[in-house]
């Protein structure tokens, strides 16, 4: 999930549209379901994605991103590396209000939002009600845990603050809260350059400071940073604790996209060039559906099921994926792994770029075949879940990165204008 559309240990996907797992491994291609070379491939990708993680393979480095800064989040890891066969004690840990100011300003956040503290109170709040979600999920499972890294009256205030804001905020916010305010949301294959493009489709957003580009960071980084699924090494796996990062992820991720929207709105009352913001969201809230059932056969979750939980919990009865997939205004841009070029293999380039201690993700351990077919198994999802006016699918039929992510930039633009045309507001946005 950190380093592309890496398969998580026991994650995969969601059944494609549809109501249920069954209906939607019938519709899925027989090489992702099959006894063939590729679900054995795929097999394989899904017991060991976080050897592609930094976070997961070590949990004190940080991702290869300058968007994401959640580096030392979890304090002291004591025991984080410790293998499940031998100890099956927990460490999670409590985000504090000023490393959610920093997830904030990394985030592109400026004063204007920052001011009196409470956005960044609330991403420390909703984010502690994820992790104490997961970590309730362990103890009802009888799984040994050790204490929260935050101790006395700080553990206290931390705990309060999020029950708080569980209660006290939907996190869905109605149809124009906020109108200038777009979402585009950014996923893509393993070594895709996702998070190498991301500054350079900001930059060629912004349209020369007309527009406030900001990003919402990628939820799963943020879960597994503070402890969530062994630090996303996936060890010891437990199916409640899955479950319960599974929940707890979408409405975090439904939290801070708002919690940006709000920030953007503020940033542009305080004036400037820019007469609308657009929100490049690190993913978004159909990633999910790629990590359940049929996909995951680890787990008996399945996408149906999640939205029903999501919906409830939003207080938003029957939810629909339709609904989610409407949040993203202006679309989604799909990055394809460098595992494939021109529809083949790209073993040699995959290996010089992808792998290896002096690559932008050191960890990363996939095999070209694992990523090309974790690859595929992204951009099926996205198919079925996108309209295909929405979709950026930008494959490698270009010679360099640069060129793949100037049109990626270039396919965005598109789409934002295609809503400005559509919206009625030419060039407000």
């Amino acid at each position: 999930l950190l380093s592309g559309a890496a398969l998580l240990a026991g994650r995969g996907g969601g059944p494609v549209r549809g109501e249920g797992a069954a209906e939607g491994a019938a519709k899925l291609p027989a090489r992702a379901l099959g006894d063939g070379p590729a679900a054995t491939i795929l097999a394989a990708a899904m017991g060991h994605w976080h050897r592609g993680n930094p976070a997961a393979a070590h949990p004190d480095v940080q991702e290869d991103s300058a968007l994401l800064q959640v580096r030392d989040m979890s304090g002291d890891r004591a025991g984080g590396a410790e293998p499940a066969e031998t100890v099956g004690k927990r460490v999670f840990s409590l985000m504090t209000q000023e490393q959610a100011r920093r997830l904030l300003v990394a985030g592109f956040l400026g004063p204007a939002a920052l001011a009196d503290g409470r956005l960044a109170a609330e991403v420390a709040a909703v984010t502690n009600a994820a992790v104490l979600r997961i970590r309730s999920a362990l103890v009802v499972a009888g799984v040994p845990l050790a204490e929260l890294n935050a101790t006395g009256n700080a553990q206290k205030d931390l705990v309060e603050r999020s029950r708080a804001a569980s209660g006290r905020r939907r996190w869905w916010e109605p149809d124009g809260a906020y109108p200038d305010v777009w979402r585009l949301a950014v996923t893509g294959g393993p070594c895709a350059g996702k998070t190498s493009g991301m500054a350079t489709l900001r930059t060629a957003l912004e349209a020369g400071g007309r527009r406030l580009v900001l990003v919402v960071p990628e939820v799963a980084s943020i879960l597994f940073s503070l402890g969530a699924m062994s630090h996303g090494s996936f060890r010891g796996y437990v199916d409640e604790e899955y479950r319960a990062f599974v929940a707890g992820s979408q409405l975090m991720q439904i939290a801070l996209e708002d919690i940006w929207a709000e920030g953007a709105e503020a940033m542009l009352r305080s004036g400037g060039l820019a007469r609308g913001a657009i929100l490049l969201t690190d993913r978004d809230a159909i990633d999910n559906k790629a990590y359940v059932q049929p996909w995951n056969a680890r787990t008996a979750l399945t996408w149906p099921e999640t939205l029903h939980t999501m919906g409830l919990e939003l207080r938003k009865p029957g939810l629909t994926q339709r609904e989610l997939v409407q949040r993203y205004q202006v679309g989604v841009v799909i990055l394809q792994s460098w595992a494939i070029r021109l529809g083949k293999l790209n073993a040699k380039l995959y290996d010089a770029q992808c792998i290896g201690k002096d690559t932008h993700n050191p960890f990363r351990a996939e095999s070209v075949e694992q990523s090309k077919a974790l690859d595929e198994v992204n951009w099926h999802v996205y198919e079925e879940s996108y309209p295909k006016e929405k979709i950026c699918h930008i494959t490698n039929d270009v010679p360099t990165l640069s060129d793949k992510i100037h049109r990626a930039a270039s396919c965005a633009e598109g789409l934002v204008r295609a809503l400005q045309a559509a919206d009625g507001r030419g060039e407000a946005i």
